[in-house]
């Protein structure tokens, strides 16, 4: 079971912003810190993860990118209007920690290849994009809007969730199927009780579906199943005459083929290849 790899739909030397903020976290205690209060792993040099800091409920404080240069120095790539409260947050909880931060002024991209320009480069953490490349700048560049509108249509059509429609600090992970940025083995971390409790006693109402339609659907617009509300959508995206949505929708309804209503249009949830790539990440 394979995301259909993104290479296959742009062009060769496509330029796609990530709309995040670098900071540099170093220090003899930044990596024990990072790992005390994210969800995931952090360890190896030259290496990258996803990951997320939650609060006490669960839910989604910070979705982040985590990648390790050296002993004592590593990278977080925020989301570009969360950084100065993702740094304030930092400094709240590190108390007698040796770390130190310091923002960086390169901007941040995802592309086929390493650039030459790149300060630094390395491959994305994210499931479906193991064959793209992060680089981060030190100058400007030229970005395709037509490579923008695939991107964010490959993701739909894929399951993929984005920050802010899906990923935002009113929803818990496993909401959007998003398992593989959380380590069950790792020491504690904030919300890691309400994310255990859920996996092994129990689940949550709704996940994210794939939806597809024949015309173009508005965000927010309500899931309905012979006239009862069941979810509703988070992104609508199209391409080439095809639309494609993101919506959260009531679990035992989230199958391949289901048929559903949504501003009095019929509509067919999707097989979702993130969310079946997730669950076997943690053998559900």
């Amino acid at each position: 079971m394979k995301i259909e790899s993104f290479n296959d739909f742009i062009s060769k030397d496509f330029y796609i912003p990530l709309n995040k903020k670098i900071l540099m976290f170093s220090g003899k205690d930044h990596l024990k810190f990072l790992n005390g209060i994210s969800t995931n792993s952090n360890g190896n040099i030259n290496e990258s993860t996803r990951n997320l800091i939650l609060n006490n409920k669960g839910k989604i404080l910070f979705d982040i990118i985590f990648y390790r240069v050296e002993q004592e120095t590593s990278l977080i790539l925020v989301p570009d209007n969360e950084v100065d409260e993702f740094v304030d947050y930092v400094n709240k909880y590190k108390l007698s920690y040796r770390v130190d931060i310091k923002k960086l002024k390169e901007n941040c991209i995802i592309s086929k290849e390493h650039n030459k320009r790149s300060v630094f480069s390395f491959n994305s953490p994210n499931i479906g994009e193991e064959d793209l490349i992060i680089n981060i700048l030190d100058n400007d560049y030229k970005d395709s809007e037509d490579d923008i509108v695939k991107y964010n249509f490959w993701k739909a059509s894929n399951g993929i969730p984005s920050y802010p429609n899906e990923i935002n600090s009113n929803r818990i992970p496993i909401e959007l199927n998003l398992w593989f940025p959380l380590n069950f083995t790792k020491g504690c971390y904030i919300g890691q009780e309400i994310i255990a409790r859920i996996r092994y006693k129990g689940n949550v109402k709704r996940n994210l579906a794939v939806i597809h339609s024949e015309q173009a659907i508005n965000p927010d617009a309500e899931i309905f199943i012979k006239g009862k509300i069941v979810g509703k959508i988070t992104s609508s995206f199209s391409l080439n005459d095809k639309f494609v949505s993101l919506g959260l929708i009531n679990r035992e309804y989230n199958s391949d083929g289901e048929e559903i209503e949504i501003e009095n249009q019929k509509c067919l949830v999707s097989d979702n290849i993130f969310k079946k790539i997730n669950e076997k990440i943690v053998e559900l």
